[in-house]
């Protein structure tokens, strides 16, 4: 009987093992160190009524003619920074700091940003989470596995719309990637000296009215607590 009960146990062991082994395990996007840089490539379109995807989401609507070359984007200093070459031979930038997103607009004059909050949506991804907020669909629901890109084995992930993604098998930094209907866009990571960022006069001096608000609303949160405690 003993020796029954221990063939059980045995079988249960190795039935526990077999689906362990065999279990699928989605990747997750892997996080950029604290300072680095990358670009990302834009394939080019060959009908005008696509544009190419981009970091984010343009507000204006003329913005949507348009679509990007190229991308690099740089991190460090608890800042990010983004240069933007678009297909109408405009360069526009944007800063994220200290939780403000500033983005110039390719159809705005240079000297106007759009300033908003970070984690607001469209244009204003939170990127304290994720540094590739393009690729924010990416979810085990959508993993197809093992995939090849030009020749290069990959994790794959694919959405409802068409959307594409491939990950580096070893690093689990994207490859390549394609929204929708869109052209392609791949992704280079240069070795490069790491440098200070230092944000631009135009940038800082609107961040700076950000901070104070910011400062007052802490303020103003902290004294409401006071007295919300004081009543009690």
């Amino acid at each position: 009987m003993n020796k029954f009960f221990a063939f059980l146990a045995a079988l249960a062991l190795a039935s526990t093992l077999a689906i362990g082994q065999n279990a699928t395990i989605t990747p997750k996007i892997a996080r950029m160190p604290t300072a680095a840089s990358w670009i990302l490539l834009y394939e080019v379109s060959k009908s005008p009524a696509v544009q190419a995807p981009s970091t984010d989401v343009p507000t204006a609507q003329s913005d949507g003619e348009l679509g990007k070359r190229r991308v690099v984007v740089t991190k460090g200093d608890g800042m990010r920074w983004e240069k933007s070459f678009w297909n109408n031979d405009k360069v526009t930038e944007a800063w994220y700091a200290k939780g403000i997103v500033m983005q110039q607009l390719p159809t705005w004059p240079a000297d106007q940003l759009l300033v908003q909050r970070a984690g607001g949506g469209g244009s204003a991804p939170d990127v304290s989470q994720s540094d590739f907020p393009e690729l924010a669909w990416v979810t085990e629901t959508y993993y197809k596995g093992l995939g090849n890109f030009n020749g290069r084995e990959c994790h794959h992930f694919q959405g409802d719309d068409g959307e594409e993604v491939w990950l580096d098998p070893d690093s689990l930094r994207p490859v390549a990637a394609r929204a929708g209907l869109g052209p392609l866009w791949t992704y280079d990571y240069p070795e490069v000296a790491s440098v200070p960022l230092q944000m631009p006069k135009l940038f800082a001096d609107r961040l700076v009215p950000f901070e104070k608000r910011q400062a007052r609303y802490e303020e103003t949160m902290r004294e409401l607590e006071l007295q919300r405690r004081s009543k009690r």
